[in-house]
């Protein structure tokens, strides 16, 4: 079995469109937090999520399917959005979104000792 995460594929960094956000609040229900006239930035608090990791929002079910059905306008801006598939092992033992002037990796943590 596998994990799904969106991540940015591109120079600049992670956010979503408009049309994201949107289709989260008049689709999904989310609470309309603010008005989004430009690039969106999410939360574990906007997808009701409660987690030590703050980026824990990247496998949510609505977001995959948001991101699946608009594709490239999903793209927030200086960004370029792909949905990455983990082993589900590499989710039990642990993994990290690294980051390098917006290109986002996944990456398993291995421990020593």
């Amino acid at each position: 079995m596998t994990t799904e995460i969106v991540l940015n594929d591109c120079y600049g960094g992670f956010s979503l469109s408009v049309e994201v956000y949107n289709f989260l609040v008049n689709e999904k229900g989310y609470d309309e937090r603010k008005i989004v006239t430009d690039s969106f930035y999410p939360d574990n608090e906007f997808f009701n999520i409660e987690s030590e990791d703050y980026q824990a929002y990247r496998t949510h079910p609505d977001l995959i399917e948001v991101v699946k059905k608009l594709g490239r306008m999903a793209n927030g801006d200086f960004s370029s959005l792909r949905i990455v598939k983990i082993p589900d092992e590499v989710v039990e033992k642990g993994y990290y979104i690294d980051d390098y002037d917006g290109i986002e990796t996944i990456h398993e943590i291995h421990w020593c000792g």
